[in-house]
């Protein structure tokens, strides 16, 4: 039978005290093998499990604290699946509201007085560098997220997606936005493009906003794709209010088209009555 302290003792032999302190530690049957096990790389004081640490003080090119690199060959066509990391935290307790528990955190800190060009906490990148024609394979997303019931239970919430609150303390800045998306690119071949896709008819799958006077999650006013694919927009528990006061006034359809603004099937507001109308010629 083989003691951990055996083991302990032949690890120091066989790296030596300056590995030892490289990695952050001393090897002995005291320290290592105790129940903290902390293991540090760059750092001589780990405060973690595994702590991870390096400062570069280059001011160009890429720097990078560590890489997990997988290159999948599959030796044939299947379902397999293939995941650079794959990082579970589990919360397995009878006790209800124990707090948080993510799999994954990611924080892009700046703590002096300089400040970078952007500062991101994720930057997922899907990137396609092959020349195949895939058809109806392959799809490309920058970040997928999924969240499931697997089971019986009952949960409060379930999203895919959720924008915390942005903050920003005593700072200020230009804009604040809790979604935002670039400008889809005009190069290649788009069959149909869309910046925001929602892929289903009925107001379960509306874009819906709050009420007024409680946060009704549920959606005071509501907009979605009607079962015959016309848009629809709609408010619950009360009249639903449109302002036209940004619709140009012009008395009939021929001035409305004198102006060389609106054209034909769109909408302007007469300026006699005050009535919506929809240019005919």
């Amino acid at each position: 039978m083989v003691e951990v302290a055996d083991v302990a003792d032949e690890l120091a032999t066989v790296l030596g005290p300056a590995v030892s302190a490289q990695l952050g530690f001393t090897y002995s049957s005291t320290q290592f093998w105790s129940k903290t096990r902390n293991l540090g790389l760059g750092t001589d004081t780990p405060a973690y499990a595994l702590h991870i640490q390096q400062n570069p003080s280059v001011a160009s090119g890429l720097n990078l604290c560590s890489q997990v690199f997988m290159n999948a060959i599959p030796s044939a066509a299947g379902s397999g699946q293939y995941g650079g990391m794959d990082v579970t935290a589990r919360y397995n307790s009878t006790q209800q509201g124990g707090g948080d528990v993510w799999a994954m955190r990611a924080i892009g800190e700046a703590t002096n007085t300089g400040l970078m060009n952007t500062l991101m906490g994720v930057w997922g990148r899907a990137r396609y560098t092959g020349t195949g024609q895939g058809g109806a394979f392959g799809s490309l997303y920058g970040v997928r997220a999924q969240a499931e019931i697997t089971s019986s239970g009952h949960v409060n919430h379930v999203m895919a997606l959720k924008t915390e609150d942005v903050t920003l303390g005593t700072g200020s800045c230009n804009h604040a936005w809790g979604i935002y998306v670039s400008p889809l690119p005009t190069s290649g071949v788009v069959d149909q493009s869309a910046a925001i896709h929602i892929s289903a008819r009925g107001v379960q799958n509306c874009i819906s906003f709050a009420g007024t006077t409680t946060e009704n999650e549920g959606g005071a006013t509501r907009i979605y794709a009607h079962a015959d694919g016309g848009l629809k927009l709609d408010r619950v528990g009360a009249a639903l209010r449109l302002d036209l006061s940004s619709l140009p006034s012009y008395a009939d359809d021929a001035a409305a088209a004198a102006a060389g603004v609106i054209a034909v099937g769109e909408a302007y507001v007469n300026s006699a009555t005050g009535a919506l109308h929809r240019r005919l010629a």
